[in-house]
């Protein structure tokens, strides 16, 4: 017996939400984390379900990784003491 998510049909339903907010039409970005089991299934099922959609396109795939390390670089270094001459 299996408990948790299935992330593929969790992708899916995203995929579906996602064209009728868009209402079949529109550019839209994915933030994921590659390399992650759960998270590549559910970009694998988002993508499937916008396969009816061909009015909607997935223009940038985001590494939300990449993205977390420049903020807490950006952060840190905001947050560092000035060294004032």
């Amino acid at each position: 017996m299996f408990i948790g998510t299935d992330n593929f049909r969790a992708g899916q339903e995203s995929g579906k939400r996602i064209a009728d907010l868009l209402k079949g039409h529109g550019d839209i970005a994915v933030v994921t984390i590659p390399g992650q089991l759960n998270l590549d299934e559910r970009v694998r099922g988002v993508n499937e379900a916008l396969k009816k959609y061909p009015g909607i396109k997935v223009v940038q795939t985001l590494d939300d990784k990449v993205t977390q390390i420049k903020l807490l670089t950006r952060s840190t270094r905001s947050s560092l003491p000035r060294n004032k001459k």
